[in-house]
């Protein structure tokens, strides 16, 4: 993963990150992200440690952060999982 601090001019790579499928920014200093076996991580506060959660019961095909607490991911049956604790746990909430 690299990241930029010049708003895109120039980008550098973020030591320990873990590989990930999707990444989102949940608030100030906030990333969410789910790597492409389901697990979650995040990182809070600009730092470089990642700090790994739950893990998503199937592979995300799509995956937002709406807030630090709320995760919403789909499946590509069209299962939506939603996590209201930042990851640590996911329910079904809609499944066709």
């Amino acid at each position: 993963m690299k990241v930029s601090d010049d708003s895109g001019k120039s980008f550098k790579a973020l030591k320990g990150a873990p590989l990930l499928s999707f990444l989102d920014v949940a608030g100030k200093d906030h990333l969410v992200g789910v790597a492409p076996d389901g697990q979650v991580h995040t990182r809070s506060g600009g730092g470089p440690t990642w700090q790994a959660g739950g893990r998503l019961p199937m592979q995300a095909v799509a995956f937002t952060a709406v807030s630090a607490d709320r995760i919403l991911a789909a499946a590509m049956d069209g299962t939506v999982y939603e996590s209201t604790n930042g990851g640590k746990d996911f329910a079904t909430i809609y499944q066709p």
